[in-house]
């Protein structure tokens, strides 16, 4: 027995040939509502393969549950329904709002036979929509940053440029630009390498990018700007047909730099003329970044060496106070709270000496902790001077300090030279009062000895010298402040001592005014380190005005903040000041006559 073929449903026959091969959804509802039809394209956007059975879905199916509430009653009641409609299966389930128009299908007796749906993709509305949305937030951005925008045609010599480059050019808003304007606008110290990189752009031989800093002094006298430029080259047969860029006015930023440049400049002096040891420290790598100079007369070590590894800065730290100074530091970076601590160093000839350091949080514009700073303070000589006694005969070492703590000094006492060497590194300044031993084939080499280790404290001798003018002549040279003829007469040595304490007292006073003046050369703008340059020279208002190339009455405002700094009311003072602070006049600058 032969099967009969089996006929296509009759809605299908009667649109389907129409409905296959359009470019948008089509679908074909029986009397129930249930999908009996969907084109090729309609199956591409609900995920659908060629051959997948219809019968699981709906017409309510399609929509997104929010949607069938509204659209199925109004089709039933109206026989149409037509709107933006959510399909929560379109595009392979990712869900789209479509524009969908639906009706009702009736037979010839007026029976519902069932129902269509035609919907439009919607996407390349959206795309347009949110291109137009990136193109104002691409406007909002430029605005916001005031980005000026130009096009060169190097083939047909036309420029444009927009409002705001024109204005950076003192260019009228309906002037069309050129080569000339372009070039006579750039800061002459600028030009060659601004042409240079433009030629480089306009080579088929790169990559056609025009990148580029430089200044921009206008048209019209305008102040002095700084621009950053970008630019890309189009290339048709091998030739540069137009330049499309923007420009970026850079100027706030380069002063910022410079400012920044100023500080750090001024922040290197002061730390280079400073007798305090500055450091700088990544907490997190525990990396050195920065030693001040003075860490070498202070540590008795290469800064180099402990830049380049912590460990020889840590392990120079006294084994007892090892711990607490690991424990500041991590208090610091967690609390970021500045500290001031006191430890002791072990230096590499094995003096032990007391430092003051106030450590500090180094911050970001952020106010996110960076860095660890700090500024170490060598207080081993902090106490009041002092006269150190070194007398082997213990009755004679009673009787020496009694007399000397009668005339209101302060006395320590050592049974021996050893004894003395042992601590000298650490001892506060004062002046060393020592009896020789007369069998000694040496007996002034305590003198060469605190010389050798850099110690600074001036030695009288008491020796037995039996006129022998000689050997008195050799103590001096070995740099004793004095010899006295033992045993030495009380007036005598109270006198001897008195001097060499004055001197003591005076060379501190000239240390400490070394170290102001110092100090405040550091603070100085770079004007008036020139016009203090130039005081050393020798020079006068004028010439020096002639050499910096500004006026008499700038230097004469500068010269006057100088002498403020250096607590200076003449010249000569300022001068001497300076000197005495070991500053070098700069190289003066040649010709300008």
């Amino acid at each position: 027995m032969t099967v009969p073929a089996t006929r296509p449903h009759p809605l299908i026959d009667l649109l389907g040939r129409v409905a296959l091969f359009s470019p948008c959804l089509v679908g074909i509802f029986d009397r129930d509502f249930q999908a009996i039809f969907l084109n090729a394209y309609g199956r591409r956007m609900m995920g659908l393969s060629e051959n997948q059975d219809l019968s699981a879905f709906s017409l309510a199916s399609f929509f997104a549950p929010g949607v069938r509430g509204e659209m199925l009653p109004t089709l039933l009641r109206e026989g149409e329904c037509e709107g933006v409609y959510r399909l929560g299966r379109f595009g392979g389930g990712r869900g789209a709002s479509v524009k969908c128009k639906a009706f009702l299908l009736r037979d010839g007796a007026g029976e519902l036979a069932g129902a269509c749906c035609f919907t439009t993709e919607l996407n390349q509305r959206s795309d347009f929509e949110a291109r137009l949305m990136e193109s104002a937030r691409l406007k909002a951005a430029v605005e916001l940053v005031e980005l000026a925008s130009y096009i060169w045609e190097p083939q047909t010599g036309v420029w444009r440029w927009d409002e705001r480059l024109k204005a950076l050019w003192g260019l009228p808003a309906r002037t069309e630009p050129d080569e000339v304007p372009w070039m006579q606008g750039i800061h002459p110290d600028d030009r060659a390498r601004v042409q240079a990189a433009a030629d480089q752009a306009m080579s088929p031989d790169g990559d056609g990018t025009y990148a580029i800093e430089y200044r921009v002094m206008g048209l019209q006298g305008a102040s002095e700007r700084w621009i950053s430029t970008f630019g890309q080259t189009l290339f048709e047969d091998r030739k540069p047909v137009s330049v499309t860029g923007a420009v970026l006015d850079i100027t706030s930023q380069k002063q910022a730099e410079a400012r920044l440049r100023e500080t750090e400049e001024r922040f290197r002096r002061f730390a280079e003329n400073s007798s305090d040891v500055i450091w700088i420290l990544e907490p997190r790598q525990q990396r050195l970044e920065y030693l001040s100079p003075a860490f070498l007369p202070t540590w008795g070590l290469r800064s180099d060496e402990a830049l380049r590894d912590i460990a020889v800065w840590r392990d120079s730290i006294h084994p007892e106070d090892r711990a607490v100074w690991a424990q500041t530091l991590e208090y610091v970076s967690a609390q970021m709270e500045a500290v001031t601590h006191e430890y002791r160093i072990v230096r590499p000839d094995g003096s032990v000496r007391w430092i003051r350091d106030t450590t500090f949080p180094i911050r970001d514009a952020e106010g996110r902790m960076t860095q660890l700073g700090g500024i170490a303070h060598d207080i081993s000589r902090r106490e009041a001077v002092s006269v150190y006694v070194v007398e082997p005969d213990p009755h004679e070492r009673e009787i020496k300090g009694a007399l000397l703590r009668g005339a209101g000094q302060r006395v320590t006492t050592f049974p021996s030279e050893a004894a003395f060497l042992d601590v000298a590194a650490a001892l506060t300044c004062g002046c060393v009062l020592v009896r020789t031993i007369d069998s000694s084939p040496e007996p002034f080499s305590l003198a060469r000895a605190l010389k050798a280790r850099r110690i600074s404290l001036p030695v009288i001798f008491e020796s037995a010298l039996g006129g022998d003018v000689a050997l008195a002549i050799a103590a001096m040279k070995t740099g004793a402040a004095d010899v006295l003829q033992a045993p030495a007469d009380p007036g005598a040595m109270l006198a001897a001592v008195a001097c060499a304490m004055a001197n003591v007292r005076e060379q501190e006073r000239d240390e400490r005014e070394a170290m102001i003046a110092r100090t405040q050369i550091a603070l100085m703008s770079p004007r008036e380190r020139e016009v203090l340059d130039g005081l050393l020279g020798g020079g006068t208002n004028k010439t020096i005005a002639r050499e910096l190339g500004i006026s008499p009455r700038t230097v004469e405002i500068h010269r006057a903040r100088v002498m403020e700094r250096l607590g200076a009311h003449t010249g000569p003072e300022a001068v001497m000041a300076a000197a005495s602070a070991g500053l070098k006049p700069l190289r003066r600058k040649s010709g300008g006559g």
